[in-house]
């Protein structure tokens, strides 16, 4: 629904997920995900995707606008948005270690199935390996 694809997903399920994380080499070998036999169910909605109202909140009457803010509460909400700036241009050790762990995981599908079904058929596509 949120992708504005043609089609909602209704289905899934996964038999098996193996998390491979090598604590001794974590900067060198990747982690790696494995899911075995996991099958994807879709269906077209029920009414077309472009034509579809955003639900509502509920929250219609409350604003949240900087300007509904006290003069302490503007300053302290500026004086934190310069400090997470500043954290941001000086990358610690800790985030360029992170960086790179994420960039290095490997996804492993086994037996992927993928259905599409509507009222008058079903279709089925399976592959072996991804």
């Amino acid at each position: 629904e949120e992708l504005g694809l043609p089609l909602v997903f209704t289905r899934g399920f996964i038999q098996e997920l193996r998390v491979y994380v090598p604590l001794a080499s974590l900067l060198r070998d990747s982690i790696k995900f494995t899911l075995t036999n996991l099958e994807v169910v879709a269906s077209t909605p029920a009414e077309p995707v472009g034509l579809r109202t955003p639900k509502k909140n509920g929250k219609e009457g409350h604003v949240s606008s900087k300007r509904s803010q006290t003069p302490p509460q503007r300053a302290r909400h500026l004086s934190d948005a310069r400090t997470a700036d500043d954290a941001e241009k000086q990358p610690s050790w800790m985030h360029s270690v992170l960086q790179r762990v994420l960039q290095n995981i490997g996804v492993e599908i086994r037996n992927l199935v993928f259905k599409y079904s509507t009222d008058s058929y079903v279709s089925s596509v399976s592959w072996k390996a991804l």
